[in-house]
């Protein structure tokens, strides 16, 4: 039978988790949606897990994080609005006027790590 992994402390990490034996900082690894291995650091356990939740939370609603902080608003909306195939083909064309007229050129090219609005708040404006 397989033994634990323990930290220095003697508690048990779970699957992707490891402490650094260099300056005793925690670990996570985790392969993002484009097939990158990616880190997460904390000081302590505590931490850590509070990131890998955070990190899970935004995998199950769609979100990667690694485009949310690079993604700008038109590349965002560019993504939803290929989303909803069941819209008239009327509202469909009246949301990307009103997206293209009022929004693209200025404010849809700011970043979404940027901005302090829910993405919902947008969409709904936008529609």
């Amino acid at each position: 039978m397989a033994k634990a992994r323990k930290d220095n402390k003697g508690r048990a990490l779970r699957k992707g988790e490891s402490q650094r034996t260099e300056d005793m900082r925690y670990m996570y690894t985790y392969t993002d949606p484009y097939g990158k291995r990616r880190y997460i650091y904390a000081n302590d356990l505590r931490t850590l897990r509070e990131k890998e939740d955070k990190l899970l939370k935004d995998q199950l609603d769609g979100l990667d994080v690694y485009a949310a902080g690079n993604a700008d608003l038109n590349f965002v909306f560019d993504r939803y609005i290929s989303t909803k195939t069941d819209l008239r083909k009327t509202t469909y064309t009246n949301y990307k006027y009103m997206y293209d007229h009022f929004v693209r050129a200025e404010f849809g090219k700011r970043k979404i790590g940027r901005l302090s609005i829910p993405m919902y708040c947008i969409f709904i404006i936008i529609c």
